[in-house]
């Protein structure tokens, strides 16, 4: 088990200047769409083969988007 000092220099290493506080606009935002749009086709190709929920697809954009559309009306 590693102490927080370390961590947050394990850290540093691929994200310089981490803090666990995000800046999601300036960090993460320009990707959303993309990463959801990757999730759902991988989702797709899972249902495809029989096998959903199988690794490596993830549901999470489910959570994200229902969120998000706390504030965004859905069309």
């Amino acid at each position: 088990m590693h102490d927080s000092r370390t961590l947050q220099k394990l850290m540093d290493k691929h994200v310089p200047g981490y803090d666990k506080r995000v800046n999601y606009q300036e960090h993460y935002a320009q990707g959303y769409a993309q990463a959801v749009k990757r999730a759902k086709r991988m989702a797709n190709e899972q249902e495809r083969a029989g096998t959903p929920g199988e690794n490596p697809t993830t549901n999470f954009y489910d959570l994200t988007e229902s969120i998000q559309g706390e504030d965004t009306p859905r069309t």
